[in-house]
């Protein structure tokens, strides 16, 4: 019979000790030596961890006061401003759907109705109503919160063209003038 394999459950090594007992005292052996040699492994690891946790610790501990670098590379470390997130959550929105981009507030601070005067044909639409409008959004950092202002852009029906005149911007929102 060949010898079984190291680390048997209780059950296998009780079966064995049943059908082959004259494998036991080499299987013993044989499970000694790889733990040992395990052991042997895991204590040059522990080693090797030790040696690199005292450098990280030596680094960390550095400053411009011990070592001959200029203060500049030392970080900052004065506290962190609040993240765009946090001013965010603040101002009642939710996060960004992508890097970069504002997301539209229901209720801004500020709305402001924008006329339209001409049309693209050049007619005069100072006294026409306007039957809907485009929103933007302007986001700018008041102290201390994200004051929001909403432009209302009218579209309006030029009595000459017949066509509808707005003002032709694409962006629901900005964080500059729209």
């Amino acid at each position: 019979m060949t010898a079984p394999t190291p680390f048997l459950d209780q059950e296998a090594l009780l079966h064995l000790l049943r059908t082959d007992p004259e494998q036991v005292p080499g299987l013993f052996l044989t499970q000694r030596s790889l733990l040992f040699e395990k052991i042997r492994l895991q204590e040059e690891q522990i080693r090797i961890l030790l040696e690199k946790i005292q450098e990280l610790e030596k680094r960390l501990n550095r400053n411009r006061q011990n070592r001959s670098k200029p203060p500049s590379s030392d970080g900052d470390q004065s506290p962190r401003p609040k993240s765009p997130s946090a001013v965010r959550e603040e101002a009642g929105m939710s996060a960004r759907p992508q890097r970069g981009a504002l997301c539209a507030v229901t209720n801004p601070d500020r709305v402001v109705d924008v006329p339209v005067r001409l049309c693209p044909c050049g007619g005069d639409l100072s006294w026409e109503t306007a039957i809907d409008f485009e929103l933007r959004q302007v986001f700018d950092l008041h102290e201390p919160r994200l004051f929001v202002t909403e432009y209302r852009l009218a579209k309006v029906f030029c009595p000459s063209c017949r066509l509808l005149a707005g003002s032709g911007r694409s962006a629901p929102t900005s964080s500059g003038p729209f």
